[in-house]
């Protein structure tokens, strides 16, 4: 009698194709590491805008009248153009002339400022049009827009971006929507962008610098997280460690002439928490329905009870009522890979 061992296939050979999701295909590889894998990506984009952030500072500087503190490298010596025209005996006369031009575009922004207005293309939802404008306004004058609007048009004359924060939650005890002012030092983006738009844009983010209690208020969901949390950032609960750097602080008001980190902030008493959003893809389902006339997407696993299942539904619909098969308006499926925005908060150490 002959014998013979039976052949087991590997689950990964028989399991069919796997299916394209750029978030799943991260998550084997283990939290830690994906973490990274989005911190190093994020951290390409924020060196790839340190020359913006040294020209923004430049341009601040020159709007503001402190013009002769560019460097400059005479007989092998490094010094300001302010100190080398002192040494010549020269006094570095200054004519502010972009303050004066800054101020009047302002003025001219602040002038034709105006209340929003929703106007409804349906004569018969016009109510709902001015129930919106009400909405719009109250929100305006909640968020302060006129103030945020003339600063962010300032912060775009000088440095050419100016970037708001918009967000739906809880602040000082009211649920509402929030705007708040980016510091485009602390804002990244993905460099390759060129749309001005921003559709191609694929990676973006801020890093926050944050205090301890700010930090459990937004993050922590238990006592539990709250030590977890605490552990992560335990330098910014060190009394000594942050006495060290009393002396360090940049003045209010004033820009830290410091070069700019990704991991580490200047205050250690600060939680460094760094958020990303990056474009994500995966495959979906875009779907025609003839019967209503809609269009819209669905996920893969969805596929079965929302086109299969109806689409069976309706044939026996349709045979009930004698209408041939070919007249059944049946939803039309195509699959794509879509892409879809998602998000993260994680501190530098890749938690």
């Amino acid at each position: 009698m002959n014998t013979y061992t039976k052949k087991l296939r590997r689950l990964s050979q028989v399991g069919g194709q796997k299916k394209i999701d750029s978030v799943g295909a991260t998550k084997h590889h283990g939290e830690y590491d994906r973490a990274m894998g989005v911190l190093l990506e994020a951290r390409r984009s924020w060196d790839a805008m340190s020359r913006f952030r040294k020209d923004r500072e430049r341009c601040k500087r020159y709007t503001y009248g402190d013009q002769w503190k560019d460097v400059v490298n005479v007989d092998g010596k490094t010094m300001t153009e302010e100190k080398y025209i002192m040494e010549q005996g020269s006094v570095p006369l200054k004519n502010n002339l972009i303050r004066r031009l800054v101020r009047n575009v302002l003025g001219a922004y602040l002038k034709q400022t105006k209340e929003p207005v929703c106007v409804a293309r349906d004569r018969d939802e016009q109510r709902l049009g001015e129930t919106m404008s009400t909405i719009l306004q109250y929100n305006m004058q909640l968020n302060s827009m006129t103030e945020i609007g003339a600063r962010s048009m300032e912060e775009f004359v000088i440095s050419g971006l100016t970037v708001q924060h918009k967000s739906y939650g809880v602040r000082e005890g009211r649920l509402d929507c929030w705007t708040r002012i980016v510091n485009p030092s602390m804002f990244f983006l993905d460099s390759n962008s060129q749309d001005v738009r921003g559709w191609d844009v694929s990676i973006v983010g801020e890093i926050h610098d944050i205090d301890l209690q700010t930090l459990f208020r937004e993050f922590a969901g238990s006592r539990d997280e709250c030590e977890r949390l605490r552990e992560i950032y335990r330098y910014a609960r060190d009394g000594e460690y942050v006495s060290q750097y009393f002396s360090d602080f940049p003045d209010f008001g004033y820009s830290d002439a410091r070069t700019y980190d990704f991991f580490t902030g200047r205050d250690p008493r600060r939680c460094r928490v760094i958020e990303v959003w990056r474009k994500e893809t995966k495959e979906r389902y875009l779907c025609h329905d003839p019967n209503n006339g809609e269009v819209y997407k669905i996920e893969t696993e969805d596929y079965g009870k929302m086109v299969e299942a109806v689409n069976r539904e309706r044939m026996v619909m349709a045979a009930e009522q004698g209408i041939p098969e070919e007249d059944v308006p049946l939803i039309e499926a195509t699959w794509f890979v879509d892409d879809y925005w998602y998000f993260y908060y994680l501190s530098p150490f890749g938690h």
